[in-house]
């Protein structure tokens, strides 16, 4: 892929233990064989046994995103967090909603920028055309859906 079609896919939440790891890990793997980076940007310390690379400051890992973006780009970045400059536009931005209503500072300025909310009010009846409409892609669906029953059970809507 050019440097111009390397998607960005951003996933963060309102609040910690939510799974956002998991899920950058399951959409990870529904991308293949296409070539996918993934990185998070918080707190812990990194480890070469995690496929994602950890960045603590947000102003470097979006520096080393757009760098990357110029050299040997993949298709697909992956990225956890929850911070997200102004200027950034993410392909798609997957936000997850704590089923306690449990809400970090500041987390709703992400959120009503999101493109995809998982909360109980998900529906997967139209994720795929939003998926082809957003990335061209709907391999992350089935990632996406697991995620929503992980959080809230087997009903929706």
């Amino acid at each position: 892929m050019s440097k111009n079609s390397t998607k960005l896919i951003v996933i963060a939440g309102s609040a910690r233990n939510l799974g956002k790891t998991h899920l950058l890990r399951e959409i990870g793997h529904s991308l293949l064989p296409s070539r996918v980076e993934s990185l998070k940007i918080g707190h812990g310390a990194p480890s070469p046994e995690k496929p994602e690379r950890l960045f603590h400051d947000p102003v470097a890992a979006w520096n080393d995103v757009q760098e990357r973006r110029h050299q040997d780009p993949p298709d697909f970045f992956l990225i956890e967090t929850g911070t997200l400059p102004e200027a950034f536009s993410p392909d798609l931005l997957i936000f997850l909603v704590a089923p306690s209503g449990e809400e970090k500072p500041r987390s709703h300025l992400i959120k009503a920028r999101a493109h995809l909310i998982i909360d109980r009010h998900f529906s997967p009846d139209t994720l795929n055309d939003r998926l082809a409409s957003l990335l061209g892609d709907t391999r992350p669906a089935p990632a996406l859906i697991g995620q929503f029953h992980y959080l809230y059970g087997e009903t929706h809507g």
